[in-house]
């Protein structure tokens, strides 16, 4: 069993996983950068115990590029992970346990879509 904490790290502190298979694109990026100076940090990024990423590592780069070494709220797992799980979760997270946007709701949002 996992369980997951509350903690604050350094984005230095932070370790990228070297097998991360996400990418994030030049505009993505921007994105990242335009919704952290209008809402701040809505998302944690996640952790094991040793500080390397689980998840987070597009707002990793982007973030320690854009505003240095700030302090961000992160997820910390009570134990290591395996390869499977880190994959798994990375997974899930972006593609297998996200819903899909009904367009129609958000069409009044110009910066959306």
């Amino acid at each position: 069993e996992i369980t997951w904490t509350n903690c604050r790290l350094k984005l230095s502190e932070l370790k990228k996983w070297d097998n991360n298979p996400a990418e994030i694109t030049k505009e993505a990026a921007g994105r990242l950068v335009e919704c952290f100076n209008e809402f701040g940090q809505i998302e944690t990024l996640a952790v094991d115990p040793e500080n390397r990423l689980v998840d987070g590592h597009q707002r990793l780069d982007t973030w320690l590029a854009k505003y240095g070494d700030i302090e961000v709220d992160c997820r910390k797992a009570s134990r290591l992970l395996t390869e499977k799980e880190r994959q798994k979760i990375a997974v899930m997270l972006r593609s297998g346990a996200v819903g899909r946007y009904n367009w129609d709701v958000v069409s009044g949002c110009s910066s959306v879509g």
